[in-house]
């Protein structure tokens, strides 16, 4: 394959990393419309910081180097077509017993996109994207009444090490 031909791949593939200075709108608006957020008030408020912590990053610009120092460093990964953020994984790196560990959490498709493999293809390059940096640990948490997402994970290797019967 030729350079020309691989750029054209690479152009094409609607999955890159997330951009907090200009996705994070589109993002909680996503999460808004794929999670019951209205029947959750930590919900309200976590989507309600996502947008205010999106303004703080449009007002200080000048910061938007920062989201990116790395090539080891990412908040996460979107699925855009034509400008749309039709899907979304967000990385949170976490420590646990002096190790770090990553959670794949916001795991969102629009509804009208679903069903497509785009879900699995976030998770796929997230996963990627860990291994690819040595980071061994990955967790996830998904609510037992949602068996396709359940059913993705496994496909993807995950496998239950705890259920939760309280929220907090």
């Amino acid at each position: 394959m030729n350079p020309a031909s691989l750029s054209a791949i690479k152009a094409a593939d609607p999955i890159r990393k997330l951009d907090l200075t200009r996705d994070l709108d589109q993002v909680a608006d996503l999460i808004e419309l794929c999670f019951p957020i209205h029947l959750d008030p930590d919900g309200q408020i976590y989507v309600n910081e996502m947008r205010k912590t999106a303004r703080d990053l449009r007002l200080m610009g000048w910061l938007s180097h920062l989201t990116d120092l790395s090539s080891t460093t990412t908040s996460g990964f979107v699925w855009e077509e034509d400008g749309q953020i039709i899907g979304n994984l967000s990385l949170i790196p976490l420590q646990k017993e002096g190790r770090r560990v990553h959670l794949i959490a916001n795991v969102a498709v629009h509804p009208d996109q679903r069903g497509q493999g785009i879900g699995k293809k976030l998770t796929q390059r997230a996963l990627d994207h860990l291994k690819s940096h040595r980071e061994s640990q990955v967790w996830l948490q998904v609510r037992d009444d949602n068996p396709p997402a359940i059913n993705l994970y496994r496909s993807l290797g995950f496998s239950d090490q705890a259920a939760r019967t309280t929220w907090r």
